[in-house]
């Protein structure tokens, strides 16, 4: 009989602490999003930003050559953001027209 009294209980608890770390991944994944967006502006690269229970992972995809890692780490310290908790794909993005006018590579 108290399993019927205390299962709601147990059952609020994890809702309420589902609903905190839901926050604060919604948190987190916007901290890294401005931090990622603002240097991949620098570096004119496009960013998806995507938040799993153990990591923030970022997808930039620009033209070759990829950029160099250095500055993207220190802008995330800036931001107050461990870079740690980050992992970042980079996928370099070529272009080509398919249309009539076959033009092959188009330069971003």
């Amino acid at each position: 009989m108290w399993c019927s009294v205390i299962g709601p209980i147990c059952a609020d608890r994890s809702r309420s602490s589902s609903a905190v770390r839901r926050r604060f991944d919604r948190v987190r994944e916007s901290d890294v999003r401005a931090s990622t967006q603002a240097w991949a502006d620098s570096v004119e690269w496009a960013v998806v930003v995507s938040t799993t229970a153990d990591s923030v992972n970022v997808r930039v995809i620009g033209s070759p050559p990829i950029p160099e890692t250095a500055s993207y780490r220190d802008a995330l310290v800036a931001g107050g953001i461990d870079p740690d908790g980050v992992v970042v794909e980079f996928i370099p993005r070529t272009v080509v027209a398919l249309g009539d006018n076959f033009v092959g590579l188009v330069p971003d």
